[in-house]
């Protein structure tokens, strides 16, 4: 989730929902996301883990 209450699911791709549960926007990725984490630097990177690599997204709103 990110200050704004937006929730990140890795499912097929990464789904972004507004607090409110309406989809926002999809972070798509080479591989299947298994899970997603903030962190870095005041913690504004997004990793997503897939099966074999890890990829990370710079996010406009830190993660809580």
């Amino acid at each position: 989730m990110d200050a704004a209450g937006n929730v990140y699911n890795a499912a097929g791709q990464v789904s972004v929902y507004d607090p409110s549960g309406r989809w926002m926007d999809t972070i798509e990725v080479p591989e299947r996301p298994t899970q997603v984490a903030f962190g870095g630097k005041r913690r504004r990177t997004l990793f997503i883990a897939a099966r074999t690599s890890l990829y990370a997204v710079r996010t406009r709103l830190k993660g809580q």
